[in-house]
């Protein structure tokens, strides 16, 4: 690797501040930042942030730092301070990270990604545009050749997940990727997937599709909380083709951190409470990581706990090693969040002080040292081959397998040597193949199983059953994901409770029918008593008559009493069915009323792609929704 240095050993700060939320103006929270602000380094020493207390106990606390952005910032000033001279040090061979850092609801995600209009884009998506429209300009003036490689993945719950090859069930992934060094290119994450990029809109697509597949949730503090931290990687490789010493290259790392918490302040519970631990205990042991390299770089000899965490491995070589570092520091202007306010400002302040050594990454020098790591490994495996290399004592079976493990990293470095671009670019190609080829056979499954739900549907309507509809209603809201405060009816405890109800209104059907029954008997009896009494009497025939009389009264007492049943049996029918009924109206009503609201979200979330994934699961949960509507108007004809 090559020995020129970039300018500057430092990690780079820059603080920005939010303007106050409509809930902090409502709720009149003071503002407790005061900012003088500074917009490059040439301004080192001119950038002030001032941090009052609320309750008046302390006195102010001033802090310097290289860039600091007010208020009213555009999103295009902070680009032009903190994004573009980052992409400028990548093109010229300089890995780059930037990452933002912050509590929840600071502003982080919207200062990293943005918001579609163009003046209110992040810096990941200026980064973007501006990197395509230098290599298309590079490429068409030039003898420069550009290969641009990007991959996405997020730390969630410690786990790393890949946010361009998403799985349908994390709970299958087991432990997640796994993060790996090697001694020539560094730290990585193992079977990350890596797309090649030919202009700026497939990179936007891939950022609208891991952005989808984030995990978010909603808290007291922000509705759309980040609940992972997540990476996206842009690495380019370039090439002259009339001189290869000047053949280069580099990755810039785009860090959206999640946000610190207090439990107290999010009103989280459950799974989101076990999240905000999860993304604090990550962040303290950023802080421990930062704490070390202060001391380190103060000439202490210290132990960097990289290792506590995934957050700090994947950021190791980016706060300590080979790569320039912004440090972008977001915060909330109100008295309400003084305590995080401080705590971010004085992780900031610290981080200025880490000394990072970036290094131009030149090809033939990393080729050169992947050779001589080839070339090493060769002569371990031969001198195990021969009962050498530190072989002595071990089993055969031990030996076999340090010979097994040497192979395995020497396939491992010569596959690496030889992966040209035509490889990378043939890697791509092969998995987006891949995710096209799985999408399709996934709309296919789901279109094979809205035909079965359709002809099941026909065939409840031809049957009439109103207990089979409702059976068929419960396995198909059973179908359904999870939602935040869904229906009654979605929940799957409502069409059970009408199951019930109906079994039990069958009952007193069927109980209604043998009673009308009865008193039919006793009407036919009493009419024919009544007969002996009318042919009596008109015989003057007082044993006659006497005797239908005597049988008539006790038939006729009997008969008001089974009519008075049948009356009131009759009405508690029709009373439960009518509430039956009224149940099923009202939960059609409030499951219109969902969909209109999902269909509302969906139209604000429209400013972000979907990724296919995402998109085939709304569309799958609208269809079962818009059949579950379907199987509720059949459930209240019948």
């Amino acid at each position: 690797m090559s020995d020129e240095k970039a300018g500057g050993d430092c990690v780079k700060v820059a603080i920005r501040c939010r303007p106050p939320s409509s809930k902090e103006q409502s709720n009149n929270e003071a503002c407790i930042v005061e900012m003088t602000e500074a917009f490059s380094v040439e301004d080192a020493g001119q950038g002030q942030v001032i941090l009052s207390d609320p309750a008046g106990n302390d006195e102010p606390a001033k802090f310097a730092f290289d860039v600091v952005f007010g208020l009213a910032i555009a999103q295009s000033q902070i680009y032009e301070s903190v994004g573009r001279p980052a992409l400028q040090k990548t093109f010229e061979g300089y890995n780059g990270t930037i990452f933002a850092y912050g509590q929840t609801g600071s502003g982080k995600s919207f200062t990293m990604s943005g918001a579609p209009t163009e003046d209110l884009k992040g810096i990941i998506p200026r980064c973007n545009e501006e990197l395509f429209a230098h290599v298309h300009e590079q490429q068409a003036s030039t003898t420069r050749r550009f290969l641009v490689m990007c991959s996405f993945f997020e730390i969630y719950n410690e786990i790393i997940f890949d946010l361009l090859n998403p799985v349908a069930d994390r709970t299958k992934l087991g432990g997640g990727l796994q993060i790996k060094e090697h001694p020539v290119l560094g730290i990585y994450v193992k079977d990350l997937t890596e797309i090649v990029a030919e202009d700026c809109g497939k990179v936007q697509n891939m950022l609208d599709g891991g952005n989808k597949n984030r995990a978010v949730s909603s808290t007291n503090m922000n509705s759309t909380s980040s609940r992972s931290h997540s990476i996206f990687i842009i690495k380019i490789h370039q090439k002259d083709e009339e001189d290869p010493s000047r053949n280069v290259f580099a990755k810039l790392n785009l860090v959206d951190l999640a946000g610190s918490e207090r439990q107290k302040g999010t009103g989280a519970s459950g799974q989101t409470l076990k999240e905000g631990a999860n993304i604090n205990k990550s962040l303290s042991a950023l802080g421990n990581v930062i704490n070390a390299l202060v001391e380190s770089a103060n000439g202490k000899k210290v132990f960097i706990p990289y290792r506590n965490s995934k957050l700090t491995r994947v950021l190791q070589e980016s706060l300590g090693g080979n790569s320039l570092c912004t440090m972008l520091a977001t915060l909330s202007p109100a008295a309400c969040n003084y305590e995080e306010t401080m705590s971010t400002l004085r992780y900031a302040n610290r981080a200025k002080a880490i000394k990072v050594s970036a290094t131009k990454n030149e090809e033939a020098s990393q080729i050169s040292r992947l050779k001589s790591e080839v070339d090493e490994l060769k002569k371990r495996l031969a001198s195990n081959d021969q009962g050498g290399g530190g072989t002595a004592g071990l089993t055969p079976e031990e030996i076999e397998e340090e010979k097994r493990k040497f192979e395995s990293q020497l396939k491992n470095m010569e596959q690496m040597m030889n992966n040209n671009w035509g490889d990378k670019a043939k890697l791509s190609e092969e998995h987006e193949k891949k995710m096209l080829k799985l999408a399709e056979e996934r709309r296919k499954a789901a279109q094979a199983l809205e035909e079965e739900r359709s002809k099941r549907l026909a065939f409840l309507l031809e049957r009439n059953d109103l207990e089979l509809s409702v059976r068929g209603l419960i396995d198909l809201v059973s179908a359904l994901p999870k939602f935040t405060n869904p229906p009654a009816i979605l929940t799957g405890e409502l069409p059970r409770q009408w199951l019930k109800t109906h079994r039990a209104l069958r009952q007193k059907v069927e109980e209604l029918g043998n009673r009308r029954t009865l008193v039919l008997v006793f009407k036919h009896a009493f009419d024919e008593d009544v007969r002996l009494w009318g042919e009596g009497a008109e015989a003057n025939d007082l044993s006659l008559a006497s005797t239908g009389l005597n049988r008539c009264l006790p038939k006729l007492n009997k008969l008001r009493k089974g009519s008075e049943k049948l009356l009131q049996l009759e009405g508690e029918c029709l009373g439960e069915a009518s509430q039956l009924l009224e149940g099923v109206r009202q939960a059609i009503t409030d499951l219109e009323k969902f969909r209109e609201t999902l269909a509302v979200e969906a139209t604000q979330d429209e400013s972000n792609a979907q990724s296919e994934d995402a998109e085939e699961g709304k569309v799958s949960s609208s269809s079962i929704l818009q059949m579950t509507s379907r199987m509720l108007i059949l459930v209240q004809k019948q």
